[in-house]
């Protein structure tokens, strides 16, 4: 019998699903631009507000001290907290913090504002109710300070999300922020 031609092993590339004959290089010069971009640290929490009103095991004084612990520690750039107070006085020195309130549900979005700055113009931010007097929401454009590149300009949603799909409201101002 005649030998058949065997086909080399694949190699790893080919197993990749790269193709054999395309050169590598277009990839490798992605990699330094995805290197060079500074990740953000975030924190979404909802301590519900039985925290804040009943206060159960000293929970209210526990919240504090706890998320000023992981906004420092964590080096958080950004902290959207769910039924917090309006009391701002425990947050760290270098952090700052929007609200938003609709009917007694409240959303806080908090920001490094040594590293991040809130545009002036009324058009970079947007607030809103997801649902009547309820599902509050924050959009906010954010420009990177100077001190930290100045570069970057980040659009930011605080949310009180609902249990439902309906968020069409939040959708439109995330849209017109954007466009801003």
């Amino acid at each position: 019998p005649e030998s058949q031609p065997v086909d080399p092993p694949a190699s790893p590339r080919m197993r990749s699903g790269l193709p054999p004959d395309r050169p590598l290089w277009p990839w490798l010069r992605l990699l330094p631009l995805l290197e060079g971009t500074a990740a953000l640290n975030l924190l979404q929490w909802n301590p519900h507000w039985e925290c804040f009103e009943w206060n159960n095991h000293n929970c209210k004084e526990e919240f504090v001290r706890q998320l000023s612990h992981e906004l420092v520690h964590g080096d958080i750039d950004f902290a959207n907290i769910i039924e917090m107070s309006d009391e701002h006085d425990g947050l760290p020195a270098r952090w700052k913090a929007l609200d938003h309130q609709c009917g007694i549900d409240r959303t806080t979005l908090i920001y490094n504002s040594d590293r991040w700055n809130v545009p002036v113009a009324a058009a970079s931010g947007s607030k809103g109710c997801m649902a009547a007097k309820d599902r509050p929401f924050i959009v906010q454009q954010f420009s990177e300070a100077p001190a930290w590149g100045g570069k970057r300009k980040v659009i930011i949603v605080g949310a009180h999300y609902p249990h439902t799909r309906d968020r069409l409201v939040l959708t439109s101002a995330l849209k017109s922020v954007a466009a801003f």
